[in-house]
């Protein structure tokens, strides 16, 4: 009966969800997806962390591609694995004698922001009929874990409950996750859903925007705890990450030459991260987006030798495919125009 019930849902879901018929589908290589549905955070196929595989999916979504084949099995792990309070862990695959199990091996990244995507998820991939019963339990339990980490005073979500502090990302991640529940909740015809999410997203700009943005310095600052140094990740990279998420902020007059004068003092330096830490392969995308050939381009080029490293996981494979896609670009030989702009 329990595989009847998923084959059905995935039935109706393939039939009514809102996935465009001639969208580029997702595709990830097996080594990123096993069969039950769960969704590798690397190649090493030995870790489920769900912030890395949901931010993906949506991503991709974003982006046009057609996520539905690996967003339904991958819905229906998660559903299995959601903790009875709603919460979520990360899993390491072992190996026992009886074959592979799951063990709890942490917490997973992001509590608020996790918590968050998972729901806009399940209302992206609901059919126009009406969300599943069981999808609206667990969007209900999630909501109510992200509920008790609302810090009323500044109006931002922590962490966790064991890391009570803010950060910018995280909350700009629920914004626009909030934003998009309001949109996916209104096609499938439950407007009180929809005007509920679009007050609680026009409620958390204002803690974004009071709490993040440092008018001395004209500057984001990336976390409600103060900070003696600054590195790449998070100071430098969330300067971009309010535009990225379409939250504009009046004391930003020209946001296009704000992201001009990031990548003329930081692109250099996002650069020399590729094969020597995480690519950072969502600025790629963003870049794309914005027209920005030559720094998406180079990107792409520059990232291929490191593709499915050690230094690689699932978000910037699907970053990759989606830059890759935009620039309809297939020689990768590496640019000696690119290679010039890093002093290499």
């Amino acid at each position: 009966m329990k595989f009847l019930k998923s084959f059905t849902v995935l039935a109706l879901m393939v039939l009514s969800s809102g996935a465009s018929a001639t969208a580029q589908e997702l595709t990830l290589d097996p080594v990123y997806v096993r069969p039950d549905g769960a969704i590798m955070t690397f190649t090493s196929g030995n870790l489920v962390d769900p912030y890395f595989p949901i931010k993906s999916l949506l991503m991709a979504h974003d982006n046009g591609m057609d996520i539905t084949k690996l967003a339904l099995p991958w819905i229906n792990w998660m559903l299995a694995h959601q903790e009875p309070d709603g919460l979520f862990m990360r899993y390491c695959i072992k190996k026992q004698p009886s074959g592979e199990v799951y063990e709890v091996c942490g917490p997973a990244d992001a509590d608020d922001a996790l918590l968050a995507m998972w729901i806009e998820l399940l209302y992206r991939m609901a059919p126009k009929g009406g969300m599943p019963v069981n999808w609206k339990l667990s969007a209900d339990k999630a909501q109510y874990q992200l509920d008790s980490i609302f810090d009323s005073k500044r109006i931002l979500f922590f962490i966790s409950k064991s890391l009570q502090s803010s950060l910018l990302m995280d909350n700009l991640e629920i914004y626009s996750s909030f934003k998009r529940i309001e949109k996916e909740a209104i096609r499938i015809g439950d407007s009180k859903t929809g005007i509920d999410y679009r007050a609680k997203a026009e409620y958390i700009r204002n803690g974004i925007v009071g709490n993040f943005w440092d008018n001395k310095n004209k500057r984001f600052v990336a976390s409600t705890q103060k900070r003696d140094d600054t590195s790449f990740y998070p100071d430098t990279v969330v300067q971009l990450m309010p535009m990225m998420h379409k939250l504009l902020i009046p004391q930003i007059t020209s946001y296009n030459a704000f992201y001009k004068k990031w990548m003329k003092y930081h692109r250099d330096e996002w650069f020399a991260l590729i094969g020597n830490d995480y690519p950072w392969g969502l600025l790629a995308v963003f870049a794309a987006k914005r027209n920005d050939i030559k720094t998406s381009h180079c990107w792409l080029q520059m990232a291929t030798a490191y593709r499915g490293s050690n230094v690689w996981n699932v978000l910037d494979e699907v970053s990759y495919q989606i830059v890759e896609a935009k620039l309809e670009y297939k020689n990768l030989d590496i640019d000696p125009e690119c290679m010039e702009d890093l002093g290499l």
